[in-house]
C-alpha cells in the first residue's frame, strides 16, 4: 500500500522499476527487491484496498482492508483507527482492518472490526523529534481464525515485532550525535579583559 507520495510516481498499469528512489518514494524499490528475491509482490494501490478472506471448504467470505490514511498522529494511539472505524456506514465495515501512516504499533477491536496499526521501518525524524511523536519501528503478523460456516473472522492473534538498531546510533559505547547536523561545538576563544 502506497501513500500519496508513491502514488504520484508509480500510477498502476505502469510497469518501470525504479532503482533508486527518492527516500520518499521507497514503494518501487521495495517491489522491485521482493521480486528479485523471487517473493509474490501485490502492488495494493493507492490509499486502501479490500482483500478477499474466502473459506477454501466452505465459500463463506469476509474483507480485510488495508489502508493508508492521511492526517497526524493523536495523542492516544488508538485514537485514529478509531474515528476511521467509527466513520464507516453501515454494510461498508470491514472485518479486519489495518492500518499504516501512523508510525505505530496497536491492535484491538471496535465496533465489531478487528484493527491493526502495523509499525513502520522509518525511525523518528526530526520532524517527528520536535513534535513528540514516537516512531513504532518494526512490524505486525496477524493470525486470523475464520469461521468456517459465515465466513467471519472470530479469531485476531497480533504478533508485535519491534525493530532496534542501536549501532546505527552509537559507536563504541558513544552517542553519536544524529539530531546534530553541525558536529563538534566550536570553543570561541577569549582573553581576560576584553568585552
Amino acid at each position: 500500500m502506497c501513500g500519496d507520495r508513491a502514488a504520484r510516481a508509480y500510477r498502476p498499469g505502469t510497469t518501470s522499476r525504479i532503482r533508486a528512489p527518492s527516500p520518499k518514494n521507497v514503494t518501487p524499490l521495495c517491489e522491485s527487491v521482493m521480486r528479485d528475491a523471487g517473493h509474490d509482490w501485490s502492488n495494493l494501490g493507492y490509499m486502501e484496498a479490500d482483500i478477499v478472506l474466502q473459506n477454501v471448504n466452505s465459500g463463506k467470505a469476509a474483507i480485510l482492508r488495508v489502508t493508508h490514511p492521511g492526517g497526524g498522529s493523536s495523542y492516544a494511539i488508538s485514537y485514529r483507527p478509531q474515528k476511521i472505524i467509527e466513520s464507516y456506514e453501515g454494510g461498508e465495515k470491514p472485518a479486519v482492518a489495518l492500518f499504516g501512516h501512523y508510525h505505530k504499533f496497536d491492535a484491538g477491536s471496535i465496533r465489531n472490526v478487528w484493527f491493526g496499526q502495523t509499525g513502520c521501518a522509518q525511525d523518528q525524524t526530526p520532524f517527528m523529534r520536535k513534535k513528540s511523536i514516537e516512531a513504532h519501528v518494526g512490524g505486525l503478523v496477524i493470525e486470523l481464525e475464520q469461521d468456517p460456516e459465515t465466513g467471519a473472522i472470530v479469531g485476531f492473534r497480533p504478533d508485535m515485532r519491534r525493530f532496534f538498531n542501536r549501532r546505527h546510533y552509537v559507536a563504541k559505547g558513544l552517542a553519536n550525535n544524529r539530531w546534530s547536523g553541525h558536529g563538534k561545538p566550536q570553543m570561541i576563544p577569549r582573553r581576560v579583559g576584553m568585552i
